[in-house]
């Protein structure tokens, strides 16, 4: 009894593996890091590393979709069989987005405005900047949601990048 809980414990050990790679781009080998690999039908995924390096690690064995995916990029999908640990190269080609024209328009708000503001000077930001982006430092603001394109990175948490005021006036 003893030798076939034994057994079970060792087939459970063989039955994951990993999966590792780097994403460059095609043209010039540059590592692209941010970029976004899943396995399966996004079972696993991953955001490559500074250096393009990405890894996963209990991956069951068998068929496999492993997708990357990078912003300016040709998607990379290709099926795998996977029975050990393996490695992958993965080169995505740069593929460039035509997207409708986008205008923005803005106005500055002043003491005469019906809305709340805040004015954030040059001293408050290098008071409070320790390596933050802005968005981070201007939700010390009163009444204010940021969201910023580090958190998606960091923890694959969608970001729209955006400031709004919560209150009205």
């Amino acid at each position: 009894m003893i030798i076939s809980g034994l057994s079970c414990i060792t087939r459970t050990v063989y039955a994951q593996i990993s999966v590792s790679g780097s994403i460059t781009d095609k043209k010039t080998g540059s590592p692209l890091a941010g970029a976004h690999i899943s396995t399966g039908y996004g079972s696993l995924s991953a955001v490559s590393a500074i250096d393009g390096k990405f890894k996963f690690t209990g991956v069951k064995p068998g068929n496999t979709t492993i997708r990357a995916s990078f912003i300016g990029y040709k998607t990379f999908n290709e099926r795998v069989f996977l029975h050990r640990d393996t490695t992958f190269r993965i080169e995505l080609e740069p593929s460039p987005l035509l997207g409708d024209e986008v205008t923005i328009v803005a106005t500055r708000a002043h003491d005469k405005y019906p809305t709340a503001y805040s004015s954030i000077s040059n001293r408050e930001i290098k008071a409070a900047n320790l390596g933050k982006d802005i968005p981070t430092l201007i939700q010390t603001s009163p009444s204010t949601v940021v969201t910023s394109p580090m958190l998606e990175m960091v923890w694959d948490i969608p970001a729209s990048a955006s400031v709004e005021r919560t209150s009205p006036a």
